[in-house]
């Protein structure tokens, strides 16, 4: 036990453990049925055998989900007991919310043997009865209008001058265990209620009131119908599936009408870092989700039918794409699926499609997401893999000015080698857009934010806005577009704005007729007195391992300021 606690508290499932118990008992159960069926020829022995051997699977199952609760409860508890981050959480307290002395003496006086008192009860909708007056700033509802919740009852509770959210579980020790584990987990880490305190013997947590509303009843306040009623599940006019999808149809249209980018974008990093601790099954719906009057951001709340999965499994994969859907569906977010990256993929390769077609930069996203010959060593992933990371200078944490970002497979590399932030300066606006999308299926796959911020137009646009300084600035097989003059302005003030400058260039026949100086300028000893005369004294260049099909060479120049 002890074993499993230490791996499983460094975030890895145990639900992995259970694939490998079914398949073998899978394997056995089957071959006991043939060798019953072949051998003695018993039909009522089989099913006797397969019966008892389907119950032993179920009995395994259950024990493993025991130790698996077992193991979350002793974590969450050890993480309660060293204090986890409860130093750093600003719970709210009476003073805050603006209860005054007077109305803590007479609400006081209702004190039950918890030594807590029920201010408010919440009901269905998210609205608050307030029982005793004092909670203006809350959602509020009248007794007659109270929709009580179907199960596991919220109040806003005082206890010890704080104002609390209480979360009764009735004696279901799996959502409470869930609940409480997965919020541990998560505090800190994610805008989710902090727990303060829990009552076993109860299944009860006690968590931070979060100062704000609930999506669901701003939309409601703003016109949508989306509050349910009484006669909700009856259903007005007999169908219930086709009553929510009016209610997740008005809860889109007024959510993207009242909240801003921002806040949708930060809900949907909130959603990629749960998933990141391998919390999947998230109930996300505008009544679970919280916008704080306090700093602004979305606090996603009510995780007890959540489930843990190791990251990066099948089984987490399809459930990390059905809290996408759902979020999709219920809340208006336009999050990727493995769904919609296939089909964005497959416009991507097709020809014909005139919009997104016209790929120049081969990419590798990983798990079969591909577009191009990604193996090729002249672009793309390619040559990222097998030429350039090994000739570029250290990326880590630094700030990168890219020219000729093209789909934006270069800084996303860089990125993922450690770089803080890329900027990338691409002439076609087409390539542009195809940036935004490889950017967005790159932080899918890896669950990560990336600091790339792609524009469109011509690199001597650097010449006259001010973007600031870099430590690195990279120019990969592009310079050499621009005419002679404007090389030289350009390098020349680069120099002013970062003290290093990585430049590709490429020896071999490139020229055409209409551009025939263009392998002068792409010459390795063209660029070398080019930087070294425009503020980049110390010039270094690559060996001369890289040769693209036509035989052309193209080897990494690093210029650096003295």
């Amino acid at each position: 036990m002890k074993k499993i606690y230490l791996v499983f508290a460094e975030g890895i499932s145990l639900y992995g453990l259970k694939r490998y118990y079914y398949f073998a008992l899978a394997i056995v159960g089957v071959s006991f049925f043939l060798l019953c069926s072949v051998f003695i020829q018993k039909t009522m022995t089989s099913i006797f055998v397969s019966f008892l051997l389907i119950l032993g699977i179920l009995l395994i199952r259950a024990y493993l989900k025991k130790v698996q609760l077992q193991i979350m409860l002793q974590q969450a508890q050890h993480m309660m007991e060293e204090g986890r981050c409860l130093d750093k959480i600003k719970f709210v307290t009476t003073t805050s919310v603006g209860i005054t002395q007077d109305d803590i003496e007479m609400i006081k006086k209702y004190k039950d043997e918890t030594d807590e008192v029920i201010l408010a009860e919440i009901d269905k909708n998210g609205r608050a009865f307030d029982i005793f007056g004092v909670l203006g700033f809350l959602s509020l509802v009248k007794k007659e209008d109270f929709i009580p919740k179907d199960r596991f009852k919220l109040n806003v509770v005082l206890k010890d001058n704080y104002v609390l959210v209480s979360k009764s579980f009735e004696g279901d020790n799996v959502a409470f265990i869930h609940e409480w584990f997965f919020l541990s987990l998560l505090q800190l880490e994610a805008n989710v209620p902090a727990v303060w305190g829990v009552d076993k013997s109860r299944t009860v947590i006690y968590m931070n009131f979060i100062q704000g509303k609930s999506l669901n009843e701003m939309i409601a306040e703003a016109g949508g119908e989306v509050r349910q009623s009484e006669s909700f599940m009856s259903s007005k006019n007999g169908n219930y599936i086709r009553d929510q999808l009016e209610v997740d149809r008005s809860a889109r249209v007024w959510g993207k009408r009242i909240l801003d980018d921002d806040i949708l974008s930060e809900l949907s990093r909130q959603l990629d870092l749960i998933h990141s601790k391998g919390i999947v099954g998230v109930n996300i719906k505008p009544g679970n989700v919280v916008i704080s009057k306090i700093d602004g951001n979305p606090y996603i709340v009510d995780f007890h039918s959540s489930r843990h999965k190791h990251v990066g499994t099948f089984i987490w994969r399809l459930l990390r794409d059905r809290d996408r859907l759902v979020a999709n569906r219920r809340i208006g977010l336009n999050l990727l699926t493995e769904k919609v990256v296939n089909n964005h993929l497959i416009k991507l390769k097709n020809p014909d499609y005139q919009i997104d077609s016209n790929v120049y930069a081969p990419i590798d996203f990983g798990e079969g997401h591909a577009i191009g010959a990604f193996w090729n060593v002249t672009s793309g992933t390619g040559r990222w893999e097998q030429f350039m990371k090994k000739k570029m200078p250290s990326l880590k944490g630094k700030r990168i000015l890219d020219l000729g970002s093209n789909n934006g497979c270069m800084p996303l590399m860089m990125l993922q080698a450690g770089a803080h932030e890329v900027i990338g300066i691409e002439l076609s606006s087409h390539y542009v857009n195809q940036s935004n999308l490889v950017k967005e299926i790159f932080e899918w796959r890896d669950l990560t934010f990336y600091n790339f911020k792609p524009e469109s137009g011509n690199m001597l646009k650097i010449l006259d806005k001010d973007y600031g300084e870099f430590d690195l600035v990279t120019a990969l097989c592009t310079l050499y577009y621009l005419n002679e003059n404007d090389m030289i302005r350009l390098v020349n003030h680069i120099s002013h704005i970062s003290h290093k400058m990585v430049v590709q260039a490429i020896e071999g026949n490139v020229g055409s007729q209409e551009n025939p100086d263009k392998p002068r300028r792409a010459s390795v000893g063209f660029l070398i007195n080019l930087l070294r005369n425009n503020g980049f004294e110390r010039v270094s260049v690559s060996n001369y391992d890289y040769y693209d099909p036509r035989g052309c060479k193209r080897p990494i120049l690093i210029g650096e300021r003295d």
